[in-house]
């Protein structure tokens, strides 16, 4: 980058020069040893082609300086203009110089006490030497034992080493074996929770039994209650019955029978009916109660196989559970796949479409343009009928003239000269057309396939007719 004093004249130029000699630093001093560079703006001013033309011309011609100065006495240049520019940008310049070098000027402060520090630490590293160097048989024995307990310590380390390897692996050993052991206490705890949500489903299910045989004996002593209520009725009835149905009977009798021994009896006899009714009714209440926990247990069995189906239905309903999500999912990806399979289907079949309508249509062009062809290939034919016959007739007239001047021998020379060139030019002509003919025989040939029938048969025809008129043409020649 170039700077904004360069722009102006030498004198100039000359005075900033002894101005930044005066200083005592140059460009390359002014850049910080951070790597920030003091850059100057250049613009465009009507000095600035002054001053380029000017240097330019210590290397040019004569004449090209002269052109220049011509030319820069031509523009109108505002030298105060220029000279405030290059003066503000010299003084920002020189800012950034100054700054540059007070940045470097404090790294340098810095770099200076660190120096120092480094020369007290080798210097007390030095005394330090020095007096080792005076006790250097003291230093020997120290060294040697040293040496010695150092090695001591290196034994005392290996041999930690290996105590420590050997508690390593045993308590890798004793990890693993935890590990182990957790991995079946993990397994049984499983176990375990699965028998106890059983037992717990069981206990749910004992509990509804249960509910259900309290009721069941609930309603046994209620029956129960309601038989004793009515036999104590009944009992009562026949006391009543008997007490009414008792005959008037003498006194004698009265004094003689004792009323107490006969109700001692009938109370007896009813207290017998009535245990025996009781233990009756106990007895049809234990078998009750026999059959209906032999049903409870045949129940609990059936009960205990049902949910062993129930789960086994379970598990089996989450396996397939399992294969169905896992078939919806292969299923997903493949619509998702054939979605895809049959965009690109539908955008190959659009692109092929599209090529195919572009064949079509070179090929009506390839086909309009061969009947062009065909038709200018007709034109040439029929033009070169009739250079044949112009040249027949032009033959024959040379031939006339040749007999009428057979007197002069000079101009039959000429003649017969310019007759031969003339030859000599028409065969060239007729080989550059036989190749332009067969090119286009190829070509016809070519593009007759791409053709239609009546197409075809009608180039065939085309061709079987400039064959016979080139036949024609070379018997002519021929004659």
């Amino acid at each position: 980058m170039s700077y904004a004093m360069d722009t102006v004249g030498s004198p100039f130029r000359r005075n900033m020069d002894s101005r930044t000699t005066g200083y005592g630093y140059s460009r390359s001093d002014s850049i910080p040893p951070s790597g920030f560079r003091s850059q100057s703006r250049s613009r465009a001013s009507p000095g600035a082609t002054v001053t380029s033309s000017y240097k330019r011309s210590k290397n040019m011609p004569v004449s090209r300086m002269y052109s220049s100065t011509v030319h820069s006495s031509g523009d109108s240049v505002d030298y105060g203009q220029t000279s405030m520019l290059n003066g503000h940008y010299r003084r920002a310049n020189e800012k950034e110089q100054l700054q540059g070098l007070n940045d470097r000027f404090v790294v340098y402060i810095d770099k200076v006490h660190y120096l120092e520090q480094q020369n007290k630490q080798i210097e007390e590293e030095i005394h330090a030497l020095r007096q080792k160097q005076v006790s250097r048989s003291e230093l020997g024995n120290d060294y040697d034992q040293e040496l010695q307990e150092l090695r001591s310590m290196l034994e005392q380390i290996h041999h930690d080493k290996v105590q420590i390897q050997l508690d390593t692996d045993h308590i890798e050993e004793d990890i693993q074996r935890l590990r182990d052991r957790f991995e079946e206490e993990a397994r049984i705890r499983e176990e375990t929770e699965a028998l106890i949500r059983v037992l717990m489903k069981d206990t749910g299910d004992s509990e509804l039994v249960k509910s259900e045989l309290d009721k069941k004996v609930q309603s046994l002593q209620d029956e129960i209650a309601f038989i004793r209520n009515n036999h104590e009725e009944e009992v009562s009835d026949l006391i009543a019955q008997i007490q009414a149905s008792q005959v008037t009977v003498e006194r004698k009798d009265l004094q003689k029978t004792d009323i107490t021994e006969a109700l001692r009896e009938i109370r007896y006899e009813l207290e017998g009916h009535s245990n025996q009714n009781l233990q009756q009714v106990e007895n049809w209440f234990i078998c009750r109660f026999s059959k209906l926990t032999e049903a409870a247990e045949q129940n609990k069995d059936a009960i205990k196989s049902t949910r062993d189906e129930i789960t086994d239905y379970r598990r089996q309903l989450q396996s397939k559970t399992v294969e169905l999500e896992s078939i919806r999912g292969t299923r997903d990806s493949l619509e998702r796949q054939l979605n895809d399979i049959e965009d690109r289907h539908n955008s190959d079949l659009s692109s092929l479409q599209e090529t195919i309508h572009q064949l079509d249509n070179e090929l009506k062009s390839t086909k309009w343009e061969m009947a062009r062809h065909l038709r200018e290939y007709q034109d040439l034919l029929n033009v070169k009928m009739a250079l044949h016959i112009e040249i027949a007739a032009y033959r024959k007239l040379l031939d006339g003239e040749e007999t009428h001047l057979s007197t002069f021998p000079y101009r039959h020379a000429t003649v017969h000269y310019k007759f031969v060139e003339e030859i000599i030019e028409e065969t060239k002509v007729e080989d550059k057309k036989s190749d332009i003919d067969e090119a286009l025989a190829e070509m016809a040939q070519e593009l007759s396939g791409t053709l239609g029938g009546g197409e075809d048969e009608g180039d065939e025809q085309g061709e079987n007719e400039t064959t016979d008129r080139e036949d024609g043409e070379g018997s002519d020649e021929g004659d």
